[in-house]
């Protein structure tokens, strides 16, 4: 397994201080804040790769109008692989567990509170509601993310799970 705490904590720091507009430009900007690289400047969709020591660098991004709808394009959320292995078996599953456990805690330091939300079907996840940002660590079969995500976005993702559960609370 490859776990990179230490640069997935460098990356929360910038995380925190970044001033978040939710703009396309916020993806090339909070990049070189982080010291990751843009791999093909012009291309569509922009393409990232973060400096973490992981399995898979590449960075994951979503652009567009929040919902479908005609208007502005918004940076919606932007993913990144902290730690990961190459096969699965127990003693893999075991270590993303514990980094799962190290990023979690590490986000609680960075952000100093407890979580929001959590889940443990079919993923494991915890989730932060900030006011200008969501963060959420997840751990999936090979890897451990964390995904950065305009809070409109999560707002509208959030009313759709709402509806599809049959719950009509107000996030």
């Amino acid at each position: 397994m490859r776990f990179d705490l230490d640069g997935a904590m460098r990356a929360l720091g910038v995380v925190r201080e970044f001033d978040w507009s939710w703009t396309e430009g916020d993806l090339i900007r909070f990049a070189s804040a982080a010291g990751w690289a843009v791999a093909e400047i012009g291309a569509e969709p922009l393409r990232l790769s973060t400096d973490l020591d992981v399995e898979f660098r590449d960075v994951h991004s979503n652009i567009g109008p929040i919902g479908g709808k005609a208007g502005r394009e918004s940076l919606n959320r932007i993913i990144f692989e902290v730690a990961g292995v190459d096969t699965v078996d127990s003693t893999s599953a075991a270590e993303l567990v514990s980094a799962f456990n190290a990023i979690a805690e590490g986000v609680f330091q960075t952000f100093g509170e407890q979580a929001n939300r959590w889940w443990i079907e079919p993923t494991r996840g915890l989730r932060w509601d900030r006011p200008n940002l969501v963060v959420t660590v997840f751990i999936s079969k090979v890897a451990v993310s964390i995904k950065l995500v305009n809070p409109d976005y999560q707002r509208f993702l959030d009313k759709i799970d709402d509806s599809l559960s049959g719950s009509n609370s107000e996030v």
